[in-house]
């Protein structure tokens, strides 16, 4: 019986040394810490190139505007995703007048943030039957919804025939946004003063940040509208 004392005893000292010394080692991490030794830091900020999803019956332009048949033979437009990721959530659409009669290249609709604007042009010539009045009080569906409750307008083409000749869908679609996003990482890249380009590119890839756009100066959105959105 007194063995048994003795040994739990003897235990009992050892666990309360044990304690004292995670009691200690914890409050010297934290001497540690204000003295300004190193302490974790959050991971770099980091994102990865996106991937382009054109649905099916839409093409998609090369001044990056989306086209899709209707049933009744016109055709409804609208931005392309490509345009929402450099832009982000937009603040502002002007969109066409319905009647107006625009030539292919023509201005079709503009979108706007706080640095600026850019102007999309027409993809086929033709007559606007109607607008997306809804993105008059919610813009950013223009770029977040683009072929949903984002579509910009209608347009009855004057030669339905070959309105679509020349613009690609599907996955050659896809393919064309994929260059025209690295395309666009090299124009960031060119673009960015050195305090900026941290905030613009990922640190461990130069992939352009969503609505990296928005953070660069007027004369960056006129060297990309005539870059990017004039075919």
């Amino acid at each position: 019986m007194v063995a048994i004392f003795v040994a739990l005893l003897f235990l009992g000292f050892i666990l309360a040394d044990l304690l004292v010394q995670r009691v200690a080692a914890r409050r010297n991490q934290g001497v540690r810490s204000r003295e300004g030794a190193a302490t974790p830091v959050s991971p770099p900020l980091s994102w990865s190139a996106p991937r382009w999803e054109v649905p099916e019956g839409v093409h998609v332009a090369s001044g990056h505007s989306w086209l899709r048949p209707d049933a009744d033979g016109g055709i409804t437009l609208g931005a392309d995703p490509f345009l929402g990721y450099v832009l982000g959530s937009v603040r502002h659409v002007v969109l066409p007048r319905v009647g107006a009669h625009l030539k292919k290249g023509d201005p079709l609709f503009h979108l706007a943030l706080y640095g600026g604007s850019l102007t999309v042009a027409s993809p086929v010539e033709g007559i606007v039957v109607s607008v997306n009045g809804g993105l008059e009080e919610q813009p950013g569906l223009a770029t977040e919804q683009p072929y949903d409750n984002g579509w910009v307008c209608s347009i009855l083409p004057d030669r339905p025939w070959n309105a679509f000749s020349g613009i690609v869908s599907g996955s050659r679609a896809a393919a064309w946004l994929d260059r025209e996003f690295r395309r666009f990482c090299e124009f960031v890249s060119g673009q960015a003063s050195h305090d900026l380009a941290l905030g613009v590119t990922s640190p461990d890839g130069g992939l352009a940040a969503p609505g990296c756009l928005g953070y660069l100066d007027p004369g960056a959105w006129a060297a990309f509208e005539v870059q990017f959105l004039r075919s």
